[in-house]
């Protein structure tokens, strides 16, 4: 699935997505980016809303997640268990969140911990970056589900 065919599925199985402006830019395993346009995420003060910043990094880790588990061959459904977003800049701009990916030790954990359980965790990082200046962060905790 390239970007643009992910962003039609994002915005066809979350709505919300569609309704904040989310454009998937880089749908890869070496690089997730979704940007939000500040518009339909302003708040009072003309800045981005600390709801659309959160929303934008945990779909942002969440469709890597999605890449993750497709690479390792893992049919499940995945949910967030626990998210932290910290705010260090206020944005006054459209904002694009990107996944860390976690390291290949990580995914190799969760793949062996998924085959004898049917349940795995792993825990994923994103950032909104701006000329090198780190404006937000996220660490959130994915769960994959054993399709029934």
């Amino acid at each position: 699935m390239n970007a643009q065919e992910f962003e039609v599925y994002l915005h066809t199985h979350i709505p919300l997505t569609a309704s904040m402006g989310f454009r998937v830019e880089s749908f890869s395993p070496d690089d997730v980016r979704i940007r939000a346009e500040l518009s339909p995420n302003i708040n009072h003060l003309d800045t981005a809303f600390g709801g659309s910043i959160s929303s934008l990094m945990i779909t942002t880790a969440w469709a890597g997640v999605q890449l993750g588990i497709t690479s390792l061959g893992v049919d499940a459904d995945i949910v967030i268990q626990r998210s932290e977003s910290h705010y260090q800049e206020p944005i006054r701009g459209s904002f694009t969140a990107s996944m860390l990916s976690p390291s290949r030790e990580d995914w190799l954990l969760f793949k062996r911990t998924f085959e004898k359980f049917g349940l795995a965790r792993i825990t994923v990082l994103a950032v909104i970056q701006e000329q090198g200046l780190t404006l937000a962060d996220f660490e959130g905790v994915y769960v994959a589900i054993r399709k029934a």
